[in-house]
């Protein structure tokens, strides 16, 4: 089977690099899959902010530009599921972004925040910001990733089945309406 189908079904997979050699043989590997819990996105973005810091100490500003944003990207993840909002492309993070604002006692906060991590994706190909500007931007992310960490916002919503949603606007046998 291809290592790529064996990552979606969510096994392990060894990855040779160089051919047949053991010796370069990559360790294994364990990314999330599609069907894979939720959880694990939200495992992801507190590790790539962890990274993004560990990379500022160490003076790589294009990585821990990217791991903040990374983190974001992520945790939009989580939010996106546990509400049923689409988030295939990286058009769809931007309506997330709007989503999410909306639903928050401060959109332009929400607004603001998102903006400066997607300064950060940029800074990637550009490598523009000092470093005392990348401290601030990634202090920004994580406000950012506290409201998108909000039980309210994640809480999952109960789907109703699509049949019962179509119910309740079609009369009742009796001529009655469906209750709401």
């Amino acid at each position: 089977m291809p290592a790529r189908t064996l990552l979606d079904m969510g096994k392990e997979v060894v990855i040779h690099r160089g051919g047949k050699s053991k010796a370069a043989m990559a360790t294994m590997a364990r990314v999330p899959a599609m069907g894979d819990p939720i959880e694990s996105h939200t495992i992801h973005s507190d590790r790539l902010m962890r990274h993004a810091w560990e990379q500022l100490e160490k003076g790589d500003r294009l990585q821990a530009s990217e791991k903040a944003w990374g983190a974001v990207a992520h945790q939009l993840k989580v939010v996106a599921n546990a509400r049923g909002w689409r988030y295939e492309t990286h058009r769809d993070v931007y309506d997330i972004k709007d989503r999410v604002a909306a639903l928050t006692d401060d959109p332009t906060l929400v607004r603001a925040l998102f903006s400066t991590a997607n300064g950060l994706h940029r800074n990637y190909y550009i490598d523009a910001m000092p470093v005392s500007e990348l401290k601030s931007e990634l202090n920004q992310v994580e406000r950012l990733l506290d409201i998108l960490n909000d039980p309210d916002l994640v809480r999952r919503r109960r789907r109703l089945p699509r049949a019962l949603i179509i119910a309740r606007d079609r009369p009742h046998p009796r001529g009655e309406m469906s209750p709401r």
